[in-house]
């Protein structure tokens, strides 16, 4: 098991998140059973994923979350931050990696509209905001998922690109959104206005296709147009999303949330 964990539990999804920092250190007993955990999940989710990819890339983020249920592994999702500038100034951006659900687990129960991702990814950045209390930053990913853009606009107001399209980006937006592209599809086309990487997942377009065939059943009209319109699929496109980020901004987030919980 993981030392020097923090850990999470949600009584209505019977989900255990742990988020382990600097998994490298944190992790060394049980690392070979945790990546075939992290495999299976993937493969039962995604199709086949390079086990590289998740020793040297995923295993190295500066902090990861595990989320199980019965003790089943059924969500994975981490994080790092990254050496972006711009004009000769360091611009503070964390970027999220690998983001899996499980689809189903081994009871058959179907797991994808549960809210897991909202979970974990909610886990994963107050333990950032809570660290930069008096500074705000970027959180960046690349994402073909509606379910994941959605997430992170449940959580965060400043989000792009914007499918409403009231927010719009600045330069030194645009100069980090590309610099995100690069560090993730090194050598892939970047769409600057639009924020999408074109030929993304090229190596994988089977992944893409499957993505593309589940868009339908994604229950938000906008958003799923949204990515009908600006991704090719076929190609292998995905989007890179930059949200700011700041404890006022997640505090000011939750509470419009809580009052619409409260009022509906």
């Amino acid at each position: 098991m993981p030392k020097n964990i923090k850990r999470f539990y949600y009584n209505d999804l019977n989900l255990f998140l742990s988020l382990v920092v600097d998994p490298r250190k944190n992790i060394n007993q049980g690392k070979d059973t945790l990546v075939e955990e992290i495999m299976d999940l993937v493969n039962s989710s995604w199709g086949n994923y390079e086990r590289e990819k998740i020793e040297n890339v995923f295993l190295n983020l500066d902090q990861i979350i595990l989320g199980r249920i019965d003790r089943e592994l059924c969500f994975i999702t981490g994080g790092k931050w990254e050496n972006i500038s711009y004009q000769n100034n360091k611009i503070p951006v964390f970027r999220i990696g690998l983001t899996v659900v499980r689809k189903f687990n081994k009871k058959g129960e179907y797991l994808w509209k549960k809210g897991i991702m909202s979970r974990g990814t909610s886990a994963l950045l107050k333990n950032i905001i809570l660290k930069k209390l008096f500074t705000y930053f970027y959180i960046a990913f690349r994402t073909i998922e509606p379910v994941t853009y959605q997430s992170i606009i449940g959580n965060l107001e400043y989000v792009l690109p914007d499918y409403r399209n009231y927010i719009h980006p600045n330069d030194k937006e645009k100069s980090v959104a590309f610099q995100i592209s690069e560090i993730i599809s090194h050598g892939c086309k970047f769409d600057v206005e639009k924020f999408v990487t074109r030929d993304a997942f090229r190596a994988n377009l089977k992944l893409a296709q499957d993505k593309f065939n589940e868009i339908e059943q994604f229950t938000n009209k906008e958003i799923r147009d949204f990515f009908k319109t600006n991704l090719d699929y076929g190609r292998g496109d995905a989007f890179i999303i930059l949200a700011r980020a700041s404890f006022f901004y997640f505090l000011k987030s939750w509470f419009k949330n809580f009052l619409i919980k409260i009022f509906n």
